[in-house]
C-alpha cells in the first residue's frame, strides 16, 4: 500500500505465470507451491519499484508504530541482496520546479509511502512518492543511477486538498498523476474511523491532478478504500485497487469511466504493472490480520498471515469481468502483512508492511 493506508490505521503477451495457469475472465487458479529466498536487511519494505537498469529495487520502507526506524526510501541490488539508503537532494534550480506553487522546499520529516516511476521527456525518470510526514504530499524526485547507487533529486511537491488521506499514486504522460484516496475525516477524526474503514462501505475515490488544470475527482471511482493504483496503455487505462471491497477495477481516463473489475480471494494492496500489461495485485486473506501486523512496531507482534499474488488482465469480457489468475499462495510466515509483488525477468520479488525481509521466487 502505499503515504499510507498503515500510517492512518496506526492511530485509529503470453499470460503465463510462475503458476503456469492461464488468465480466465474472473476466476482465480490454483497456483504452484514455491519455496522463496529470503533477502534481509530491509524494514517494512511497504512499496517497491523496479529502478532503470533492471537490477535494483527502489523500496518505501513503512515506519511502523513502536519503531524507532525512520521512513526511508532504499535500494536493493537484487543480485548480491546489498540494501543502501537512496541519497536525497534539492534541486538548485527552483525556476523548474514541479507541482503546486505552495510547495517551496523538502519535507525536512518525510514519512514516505506509495511510489510511481514514470518516463519524462527524453531519457529521464521522474519518481513520484506519497508522503504522510509534516505535510499530506506527492513528492517528485529527478532520477540518477549509477551502477546501483540511486541519487533522487527533489523536484518539488503537490500539496493534496484538506482532509484528503492518501494512499498510492500513478504518474501520468503530461506530468500529473493519479492518487487514491482511502477515506476523509469521518474515517481518520472520529471515534469509531477505524472501524468504518475496514468495514467494507465506500470511503474513498481517486483524485487526479495535472499541471495545467490542478485537482479534480475521476466519476465513478467511488470504492471501499481505494488503495493501490497503477497507469497504463500510455496512460489511457488505469486499475486500482479496492482494498477492503476485495476486488480489482479498471478505469479508463479518456472515457471517465469504470471499464471492467475482478473480485478476488484476499484483500489486494499495492500493484504493479508486468511488460505483459498485467497488473500483479498482492493483499492478505482477511484486513483482520492488519491489527495485529501493526501492533508494537512490528516486533513481537503476531502477525501470521499468509498472502496470495493475482495477475490481473485489463481487459474485460462482455459481462465486465476481468481476467485473473493466481501466480503465488504462500502460507503463514513466509512475510507477513505482504502488499506489493514485483516481476523482474523470471522472477518476482514481494514486500510487506511490516517486518524485515523481501522475499523472491524464481522459476
Amino acid at each position: 500500500m502505499r503515504a499510507n493506508l498503515y500510517a492512518s490505521l496506526t492511530w485509529l503477451v503470453g499470460l503465463v505465470g510462475l503458476s503456469g495457469a492461464v488468465l480466465s475472465p474472473g476466476v482465480a487458479m490454483a497456483a504452484t507451491p514455491q519455496v522463496p529466498k529470503v533477502l534481509s536487511g530491509v524494514s517494512a519494505p511497504e512499496d517497491m519499484e523496479p529502478l532503470p537498469g533492471g537490477r535494483a529495487l527502489l523500496l518505501s520502507e513503512f515506519r511502523l508504530p513502536g519503531s524507532s526506524r525512520m521512513s526511508r526510501l532504499a535500494v536493493l541490488d537484487t543480485r548480491t541482496g546489498a540494501v543502501k539508503p537512496a541519497s536525497l537532494q534539492a534541486a538548485t534550480d527552483a525556476t523548474k520546479r514541479w507541482g503546486t506553487p505552495d510547495c517551496l522546499a523538502p519535507d525536512p520529516a518525510p514519512s514516505w509511502g506509495g511510489l510511481s516511476l514514470t518516463r519524462t521527456a527524453g531519457r529521464g525518470s521522474r519518481l513520484l512518492v506519497v508522503n504522510q510526514g509534516s505535510r499530506t504530499s506527492i513528492e517528485a524526485f529527478a532520477v540518477s543511477m549509477r551502477g546501483t547507487d540511486l541519487t533522487l533529486t527533489w523536484q518539488g511537491c503537490a500539496l493534496l486538498p484538506a482532509n484528503q488521506h492518501p494512499n498510492d499514486v500513478a504518474g501520468l504522460p503530461d506530468g500529473g498523476f493519479v492518487v487514491s484516496i482511502i477515506g476523509d475525516e469521518r474515517h481518520f477524526n472520529a471515534p469509531d474511523g477505524l472501524t468504518r474503514l475496514l468495514s467494507g462501505e465506500v470511503t474513498g475515490y481517486l483524485l487526479a491532478y495535472s499541471p495545467a488544470n490542478g485537482f479534480h475527482r475521476l466519476p465513478g471511482s467511488e470504492a471501499a478504500t481505494p488503495n493501490g493504483v497503477v497507469v497504463a496503455r500510455g496512460g489511457q487505462q488505469l486499475a486500482f485497487a479496492s482494498w477492503t471491497g476485495r476486488a480489482v477495477i479498471a478505469y479508463d481516463l479518456q472515457q471517465g469511466k469504470v471499464t471492467g473489475r475482478v473480485a478476488l480471494p484476499i484483500s489486494p494492496d499495492n500493484l504493479s504493472l508486468t511488460l505483459r500489461g498485467t497488473v500483479l495485485a498482492t493483499g492478505v486473506p482477511s484486513v483482520a490480520y492488519v491489527p495485529a501486523c501493526l501492533g508494537s512496531g512490528g516486533v513481537g507482534a503476531k502477525c501470521e498471515s499468509p498472502f496470495s499474488v493475482m495477475e490481473i488482465g485489463l481487459r474485460a469480457d462482455a459481462a465486465g469481468l476481468l481476467p485473473v489468475k493466481t501466480r503465488i499462495d504462500a502460507p503463514a510466515g513466509v512475510i507477513n502483512g505482504a502488499t506489493i509483488a514485483v516481476e523482474l525477468g523470471r522472477t518476482l520479488y514481494v514486500g510487506a508492511f511490516t517486518g524485515e525481509r523481501v522475499v523472491k521466487y524464481s522459476r
